[in-house]
């Protein structure tokens, strides 16, 4: 007869090999024969378990247990049987036992990891991860677990370490790698990333992770075409909802929203409770000025995750601008998106170490994901160029991802720069606490990455919101700047903050490379030529039809439309085609132009207009100033909240008020008038500069001096309060 120890040394062969079944018919012949051996009743538990028979595996293992109640490795296994059951707690008291008979179990320890970082309690499975690795500091697959929980921690540069080393112990693992890629990608470091990525590639050309990664490094490093052939590829490999995403993700960063709104419908055919995919379609449909749709869209993102930041952020702004809401609605908005996403930080607020003197250098921190070739550059720098040293030093919390020439320019301005790109609001506030800023100014927060929640665990005394269109809708922002213009008496808009108005908010620094301002385009064309180089999305259908009004009044007059590569796109030059032929204006009227290569010829297509039209509710803000620094008149209607009246702001500053309206049909008649008046046209072509110049706009030295005078009355308000 054959003896148990070879026929367990067999099955154990066989079951190596995978052949699992012929595997289990040998552990039940010594079961035959010895019903409690425990090493047959372990395997045999164990051969079910890899044929998905969940049930009796336990069983197996159960009775194992009972025979040899001290052997950790069936508590190990009985822990895995847990978690395939989905019974997480069993499995954590099953791996906590195992601990209890060999402390040195690294198995049990790094399964016990993977349990607490499931089911969110991160910090844990760290600790653990980490003893493991002390205990078999060599095994890849623990740095590669420990690496991935730092990462749900956004411990980036931890997480970094750990794959270092998972690469370091096992060269040439193409996953290792595109770990590794990944927390590079987070932290901005797009060539390094790019390196590792193409090693995988190398290593396993069918790894589709890496083939996705290097999609989205290929796009944030500019290199649209090769991002988009990684996108294809990883489609290939893996046909995904996410990967679809990804690809239209591109193709927006291109301006190709029509093929980006295409991959978002397909993702969405394929998976249609992928939230993330109705956000970005929400997205693309705002950019292209159908709002009623994109609105539909975020809310269906929020309706699948209801903590959807991006999406509900979007969907603010969309509320805020598209004209279809009333403030008190918007600010309601705000109100349910505080609650969401802010108030729970609000119990993490620390006591400030800031030493209450009035008179001290102050220390100023700027927290912006837009210190780039941006608007929101353009409006800043020419105060961080023009703070004194002497009374203040500035610091930079920047969350750009791909830095500039402009970015370049501003580090050089500045005391202190910290790049937050990869670092999470907990540590970015932890950052700025410990750099014992007094006021920290959110730029732009609600916009792009602008890192509205860092300012919800109030890492400063004093925080200030500048250059957003809106309040923040948070009680940690102390103050809102503003103007008389923008907030007049009166205004309806709810704000959370203290308005602190600035004799005048913005500041214009003349572009260096502007070309020469040529003549008035009727005087070729014999008629005029209305334009907008403003963003469609701020085009809604209700400016579609006063502007029709106006071309319908002004015969033979034409419409230039510009903004990037919007209007290439043949969607949105459809869109607009049937909105100005729905309100009785030939489309043939409306001209749509494609991106232009650099500023100065971006610059130069404002020759081929004659009046600029500011939208509303939305107005223009760089658009105004640049059209009136080449000679372009703009016609504005100024509304009741902050973001429509600032075309009222700018041409206040350079004596054009009675281009300010404040009712459509006031605002038809002004660029009707206008139209019809040559002459003005032709003089305000040649002085329009010189006025701009010499306007407060361009007082740049004291502008600066304002924001400081306003930096100082904060300070010393809450030295006052916080003395002694």
């Amino acid at each position: 007869m054959t003896s148990v120890v070879f026929l367990i040394e067999r099955a154990l062969a066989l079951h190596q090999q995978g052949q699992i079944k012929e595997a289990l018919g040998l552990y039940k012949s010594v079961l035959e024969r010895e019903p409690r051996h425990s090493d047959a009743l372990h395997l045999a538990g164990l051969a079910e378990l890899s044929m998905g028979n969940v049930e009796v595996a336990l069983a197996y293992v159960q009775q194992a247990i009972e025979a040899q109640p001290r052997t950790a490795d069936f508590h190990n296994s009985l822990g895995q049987i847990w978690q395939a059951k989905g019974r997480m707690s069993e499995a954590i008291d099953a791996y906590r036992e195992v601990l209890e008979i060999d402390r040195k179990h690294v198995e049990a320890r790094n399964n016990l990891a993977l349990v607490l970082k499931g089911i969110g309690h991160k910090e844990e499975a760290v600790e653990e991860l980490q003893h493991c690795i002390a205990l078999d500091p060599t095994r890849a697959q623990l740095h590669l677990n420990l690496g991935s929980t730092l990462m749900g921690l956004q411990r980036i540069k931890e997480a970094e370490r750990a794959f270092r080393a998972a690469v370091r112990f096992a060269p040439g693992n193409a996953a290792a790698l595109t770990s590794l890629a990944n927390a590079l990608y987070a932290l901005g470091q797009l060539d390094e990333a790019y390196k590792s990525l193409t090693e995988a590639i190398e290593y396993d050309p069918s790894l589709a992770d890496a083939h996705t990664l290097l999609g989205l490094v290929l796009q944030d490093a500019g290199r649209f075409e090769e991002a988009v052939a990684s996108h294809r590829k990883a489609l290939d490999l893996r046909p995904s909802a996410g990967v679809l995403v990804n690809l239209g993700n591109t193709w927006r960063a291109m301006g190709k929203l029509d093929e980006a709104i295409n991959a978002y419908r397909q993702a969405l055919d394929k998976d249609p409770t992928l939230a993330q995919a109705w956000s970005n379609l929400g997205i693309c449909l705002r950019d292209r000025s159908e709002h009623a749709a994109a609105q539909k869209a975020l809310e269906k993102a929020l309706e699948i995750r209801p903590k959807y930041l991006n999406a509900h952020t979007n969907l603010l702004i969309l509320k805020l601008t598209d004209g279809r809401h009333t403030p008190k609605e918007v600010f309601a908005e705000h109100q349910v998106w505080e609650e969401r996403y802010a108030k729970s930080l609000y119990e993490e607020i620390k006591p400030f170490p800031n030493e209450p003197d009035p008179k001290k250098r102050l220390r100023i921190g700027y927290l912006s994901s837009d210190l780039r070739n941006h608007p929101i550059a353009y409006n800043v720098e020419p105060l961080l160029a023009g703070h004194d040293r002497k009374t203040t030093a500035v610091f930079i919390y920047s969350s750009v991802v791909h830095e500039d020439e402009t970015t370049l320019r501003i580090k050089s301005m500045v005391d202190g720069w910290c790049n937050l790109v990869g670092v999470d609001d907990r540590r970015a506030a932890e950052k700025i606490r410990a750099d014992g800023i007094d006021i920290l100014v959110l730029l732009g927060g609600h916009f792009d990455s602008g890192r509205l929640l860092v300012t919800a665990l109030k890492p400063a005394p004093i925080i200030v919101s500048f250059h957003d269109i809106t309040t923040s809708g948070l009680k940690t922002v102390d103050y809102l700047f503003s103007d008389t213009y923008l907030t007049p008496p009166g205004h309806p808009e709810h704000f959370t903050e203290r308005l602190f108005k600035l004799p005048r908010f913005y500041v214009f620094r003349p572009p260096e490379n502007a070309p020469e301002v040529g003549p008035p385009p009727f005087r070729s064309s014999g008629s005029i030529t209305f334009g907008s180089f403003n963003n469609p999305s701020k085009l809604t259908e209700n400016m579609v039809e006063v502007w029709a009004e106006i071309l319908k009044r002004v015969p033979g007059s034409r419409l230039f439309l510009k903004y990037r590569t919007a209007f290439a796109n043949p969607g949105t030059q459809q869109r607009f085609a049937d909105l100005f032929s729905r309100n009785g204006v030939d489309p043939a009227r409306i001209q749509c132009a494609g991106h232009d290569l650099d500023m100065a010829s971006h610059l130069a297509a404002y020759n081929h207009i004659d009046i600029a039209l500011d939208p509303s509710p939305f107005n223009g803000s760089t658009t105004t100033r640049d059209a009136l620094w080449m000679g372009v008149p703009v016609v504005t209607l100024a509304g009741e909240v902050m973001l429509s009246r600032a075309g009222a702001q700018t041409l206040s500053q350079v004596g054009l008020s009675d281009l300010i309206a404040d009712t459509e049909e006031s605002y038809i008649l002004k660029a009707v008038q206008l139209a019809g008046s040559l002459e003005r046209l032709n003089d305000l072509r040649h002085s329009l500069r010189d006025t701009v110049r010499r306007s407060s706009l361009c007082a740049g030295d004291r502008y600066v001096r304002h924001v400081e005078r306003a930096y100082r009355a904060m300070w010393g308000k809450w030295c006052k309060e916080h003395r002694g």
